[in-house]
């Protein structure tokens, strides 16, 4: 899920939820447009008595933000390939499993899935809090064992958030 805010942000999203729902979320670091974001399907929008909105979102893919025209986004899309060194997403898994339990937040897992995924970054990563730095290093790159890594580090400063670095793995 996610939250609207902005008055034009949830104009857009009633607009695409009555196209075909399809939207490219592209974050802001300092006011400056990323690199990166997240190709979405908004699956319902509900108003808040707030004024804002609460949109259901399938996450679908992360994207290289090639140009942008006015509210057009011209992208190129980053799927997840297979680890390059599975030993390295083996151990970010088992890391992510000791860590999980110790959320105060509740993420859904299931540690037999997590194991034996070809990408369990996917499984937990729309789940999770990322910095805006760990959320273009994740979206970056499409080596899965690199994003479980990123996970894994954003895992440990939920956990531990005075630790200031996240474990080396």
């Amino acid at each position: 899920w996610a939250r609207a805010t902005r008055a034009h942000a949830i104009r857009r999203a009633e607009k695409v939820l009555r196209d075909d729902g399809w939207l490219c979320l592209v974050p802001q670091i300092d006011g400056k447009l990323c690199s990166y974001g997240t190709a979405v399907r908004i699956l319902q929008l509900a108003p808040m008595a707030d004024g804002s909105a609460i949109g259901l979102l399938h996450p679908r893919a992360a994207v290289k933000i090639v140009s942008v025209d006015g509210s057009t986004v011209s992208i190129e899309l980053i799927e997840a390939s297979p680890a390059a060194d599975g030993p390295d997403l083996t151990l970010h898994v088992e890391r992510a499993l000791e860590l999980l339990p110790q959320l105060k937040s509740p993420v859904a897992f299931d540690a037999d899935l997590l194991k034996s995924s070809t990408d369990p970054a996917q499984l937990l990563g729309w789940q999770l809090v990322l910095s805006p730095d760990q959320c273009q290093r994740y979206l970056a790159d499409a080596d899965t064992a690199v994003r479980m890594g990123v996970l894994v580090e954003a895992l440990q400063d939920a956990v531990d958030p005075d630790s200031g670095q996240a474990e080396d793995e």
